[in-house]
């Protein structure tokens, strides 16, 4: 149940920042997490491919150095890692969606462009906010509980 409410979520996100209503760095924010070393489990690992498949063709206009680093980060992990079958399935089927430029997936359906771009502002989550180093004691406390 857990997994598919954050599947939801993350599906969710994707669409935002297809709709610039979320700006792009806080998406490669949240799959540098999914794939960061600690949290590299199947579970993280596959919600980061499926947040790819959602937004992967409007990072690959915006922002498409950062997503070739993530391939690069997946290609890795294809190859390097403890990463069960079907989760490194998922990323080859991820590098085919990428080949294709995402056409599966659209970034935004026909019909649902409706705002024009001229009107359209993403505000970024930095403007307003500073790290106060939240995500180090996350990270703390994540460990503590995993080691048990």
């Amino acid at each position: 149940m857990i997994k598919k409410n954050c599947l939801s979520t993350i599906k969710f996100l994707a669409h935002l920042v297809n709709q610039n209503t979320l700006h792009e760095i806080t998406a490669l924010d949240i799959l540098g997490i999914l794939f960061e070393d600690l949290y590299r489990i199947n579970d993280s690992v596959q919600l980061g491919i499926e947040f790819l498949k959602e937004c992967g063709q409007k990072l690959s206009k915006v922002s498409p150095r950062a997503l070739n680093s993530l391939f690069s980060t997946l290609r890795d992990l294809l190859h390097n890692s403890s990463l069960d079958q079907h989760t490194k399935s998922m990323i080859e089927v991820l590098f085919t969606v990428q080949q294709d430029q995402f056409k599966a997936y659209p970034s935004i359906p026909t019909g649902l462009d409706l705002v024009n771009e001229n009107d359209q502002y993403t505000p970024e989550a930095a403007e307003r906010f500073k790290s106060r180093g939240g995500s180090k004691l996350f990270r703390q406390r994540w460990k503590s509980d995993i080691k048990g």
